[in-house]
């Protein structure tokens, strides 16, 4: 064998062996962490409020039912387009874990980095109706 193959082939499987053991060790700090739902999700809703993921997926944060000031049901070529065209400025924070057909677009009252949260739940529809029940509730 050449040796510049054998040094390709070394190569491209250090790659493959760093690659595997790095999503492995990610699997298993998400699941060890217990954040393993709110990272298939990308929010979460709890008794007093939202979580969702905040920047680099590293950490979690919270905002109120009162501080939900809409909620909106987005499709994909709508979300798109608005992130091509940069509809909502920089205060948008988009979290993406699934390939979605619909995107579920809060936007949030007061000062905080990002005005707007962009992220797809696995039933959109039905997640929507219970964050409005929710909101309506804590009024």
């Amino acid at each position: 064998m050449n040796p510049g193959t054998v040094i390709l082939l070394i190569v491209i499987g250090s790659v493959v062996l760093v690659t595997v053991v790095t999503l492995k060790t990610m699997r298993w700090l998400i699941r060890k962490s217990g954040n393993q739902q709110l990272h298939e999700d990308g929010i979460l809703l709890m008794e007093n409020g939202i979580d969702f993921l905040g920047l680099l997926w590293a950490s979690r944060s919270h905002a109120a039912y009162s501080e939900i000031e809409s909620v909106e049901l987005v499709s994909l070529p709508r979300a798109l387009l608005s992130l091509l065209f940069f509809r909502y400025g920089l205060s948008l924070r988009a979290i993406y874990t699934r390939l979605p057909y619909h995107f579920v677009l809060l936007k949030l009252k007061g000062r905080r980095p990002f005005e707007y949260l962009l992220f797809t739940p696995r039933d959109a529809p039905e997640f929507i109706a219970k964050l409005r029940a929710r909101i309506e509730h804590s009024l």
